[in-house]
């Protein structure tokens, strides 16, 4: 029994899909269950991380998990231990890399990994002398010879020469698949999760990599076609505009080419390979949209320093009037901006409106502590930007509805010992982006780009500028 018990957690061999896919899912089902119990002693609520899976330690205790990460992620440490060891052991099997265990740290995407090596069979071995560094093969030989050494992957090889020969059908088929994917997950399921920023760059790459390969060239080219295809359509069809898919094209770049690079590296994949991750995909976004967690409570605070004493300042504060149109091209090409803010009453539930280019955040004074301090809740958030696209004069994304909201906000002025004043302001807000911090950084450079706004407007007004 210790003998079995310890194969689990030997990376030395290989072991076959049969054996790995037996292995693993007991693996997985073992630590999700686990994992969920200990959230659940320590939070006192109910998790379900299926679409959170991380082997890294510590890795599924940082759902919402607060004081909760340490002890959920040291209690599965030797799951953790025996799912690498696993998949270091079928990766030799496929004739992969070891290093591609690594992926297991990239959300959604390992679930892609663990799918694609418990369906992918055994690499044919290699013939005698593989190893060594034979002479090139000719221009003539070079399609034969490349086939010959793709083993089991020749099958899928054969496909990206059907008279098209650079890559252009395995591009069509991953845009095919990975475009409709995309629309139905920020279309009708209106979710802008991990498996669509993650998992789907990670496939259309996958993809591209699997069937124009053993030709690292031509999988680079059948990406790229699938990449731009997939992404015109987004804005030809009104889907988005083209701040946002800039915002998302370093990710998507980033995790696809890493799918390249897996396509490329595992030879023994296979039609069928291709096929379950297409149809994993899916499955993935819709179990992570049902088990989602809350969305994080963000902060961000920017200062100035004001020429100026407090009660100056705060004259100017709780009002102030048109702002300069903008001189940045983010908010020319569509983001949100403040042009003035008007408050109904005094002191504490007073209303104050800042009014934006897309209409007006409607915030209740909670504290009015002059001139030191004013503090407001956010009842009503316009949309955080109107989409540019060139075609459409209206592109009404989902992620323009409730994705991004402040929660409240403030104003703090601290007296100088100079007589000037060092003005912050505070923004706190969440959005339902992820992974969420690589959407962090965006929205975190556009709520300083508005705080700078206001508060260099604030400035100037106070110091009779």
């Amino acid at each position: 029994m210790l003998g079995k018990l310890f194969w689990l957690f030997d990376p030395r061999g290989a072991v076959a899909r049969r054996g790995y896919a037996i292995a693993v899912t007991l693996v997985v089902v073992a630590k999700l269950v686990l994992d969920g119990w200990l959230f659940t002693q320590v939070h006192g609520e109910i998790w379900v991380p299926v679409a959170q899976l991380v082997v890294v330690p510590g890795g599924l205790g940082t759902w919402n998990a607060g004081g909760g990460a340490v002890p959920i992620g040291l209690a599965g440490l030797p799951l953790v231990a025996a799912l690498v060891a696993l998949t270091i052991r079928r990766l030799r099997d496929v004739d992969g890399s070891p290093w591609f265990a690594v992926l297991l740290v990239l959300p959604v995407a390992n679930w892609l990994v663990l799918i694609a090596l418990a369906v992918a069979p055994t690499a044919e071995p290699r013939p005698v002398g593989a190893g060594a560094s034979p002479e090139p093969p000719s221009a003539a030989e070079e399609p034969a010879a490349a086939t010959r050494s793709a083993g089991p992957a020749s099958r899928v090889d054969r496909a990206s020469r059907w008279g098209w020969g650079s890559g252009d059908l395995p591009a069509l088929l991953a845009t095919l698949a990975l475009g409709g994917f995309v629309m139905l997950a920020i279309g009708p399921w209106a979710f802008y999760g991990k498996a669509l920023f993650v998992g789907a760059p990670f496939v259309q790459g996958f993809v591209a990599g699997v069937l124009a390969g053993p030709h690292s060239a031509r999988a680079v080219r059948a990406w790229s076609i699938s990449m731009f295809l997939v992404m015109t359509a987004l804005v030809v069809f009104a889907y988005e505009g083209l701040v946002c898919i800039a915002m998302a094209a370093p990710i998507w770049i980033m995790i696809g080419g890493l799918g390249v690079w897996v396509g490329l590296g595992l030879r023994a994949l296979t039609s069928r390979t291709v096929v379950a991750l297409l149809l994993a995909l899916p499955i993935l976004h819709v179990a992570e949209r049902a088990t989602a967690a809350p969305a994080t409570l963000y902060e961000a605070t920017t200062e100035v320093v004001v020429q100026a004493p407090p009660q100056q300042v705060w004259d100017h504060l709780v009002t102030f009037g048109k702002l300069a149109p903008p001189e940045e091209w983010w908010f020319r090409a569509g983001i949100a901006y403040p042009t003035h803010a008007t408050i109904e009453g005094r002191g504490v539930g007073a209303i104050r409106k800042c009014t934006f280019s897309t209409g007006d955040f409607v915030e209740p004074i909670e504290v009015w502590d002059e001139p030191r301090l004013l503090r407001f809740t956010v009842d009503q958030c316009p949309p955080p930007m109107f989409e540019w696209n060139p075609l459409h004069d209206h592109v009404d994304a989902a992620h323009l509805h409730g994705s991004f909201a402040a929660k409240r906000g403030q104003f703090e002025l601290v007296p100088r010992a100079d007589g000037t004043t060092l003005l912050r302001g505070t923004t706190w807000y969440v959005h339902g982006l992820h992974p969420e911090g690589y959407w962090r950084w965006w929205s975190d450079w556009l709520v300083h780009s508005i705080h700078r706004r206001v508060l260099e407007h604030i400035r100037d007004e106070a110091e009779g500028r």
